[in-house]
Parts: C-alpha cells; sequence; structure tokens
C-alpha cells in the first residue's frame, strides 16, 4: 500500500481490510538478505507502524519480498514482535511458524 496522508484514504483501507489479516512486506521493497539487521528493523517497523495506522490493526506477520528469507531474518523479526511469516517459496505449508 503507499503511503498516504489523505484521511479518507486511510478510511477506506481500514474499512477494506476489516476483518483481514495485514502484514509487512518492507516500507521499500528490499530483499531483506541484502540488509544488515538495523536496516531489517527499519524496514520492518516503519511499514508496520504505515500499515497499523491504515488498517486499524496490530501487523504481526511479514511477506519477504522476493520470498527470500534465513534463521537470522527470522531472529530479527521476531525481536521486531512478528510471529509468522510467508514466502513465495514452496515449504509444504501457508506459514512458516517462528
Amino acid at each position: 500500500l503507499p503511503l498516504c496522508k489523505n484521511n479518507k484514504y486511510i478510511k477506506d483501507v481500514a474499512d477494506v481490510y476489516k476483518n483481514h489479516e495485514v502484514s509487512c512486506h518492507g516500507v521499500m521493497h528490499h530483499t531483506l538478505s541484502s540488509l544488515p539487521a538495523q536496516n531489517i528493523i527499519h524496514e520492518v517497523f516503519e511499514d508496520r507502524k504505515t500499515l497499523e495506522k491504515m488498517s486499524g490493526g496490530i501487523v504481526r506477520g511479514m511477506s519477504y519480498a522476493n520470498g527470500v528469507y534465513s534463521d537470522e531474518i527470522i531472529n530479527t523479526l521476531k525481536q521486531c514482535g512478528i510471529v509468522y511469516s510467508r514466502t513465495i517459496q514452496n515449504t509444504k505449508s501457508i506459514f512458516i511458524l517462528m
């Protein structure tokens, strides 16, 4: 979702996503494996802050940009309060349990 300060747009997003789970994707859509931990934290917190404001809910999940993740990334996301994640890779399950 684009960052938008238009209150009507934010209300529309909240209405559309009511009763749906919204997850982070990274504020700049970077492949997280190319970033140091402090930048991953920035990507997640900035995206999460915007999505929570727009959706009116708490964001607890991550959808990996380009599907790339590692144990180090998962551990960093846990520190950010992320409790589940998704990838485009075939994991034989929908969520990667954290």
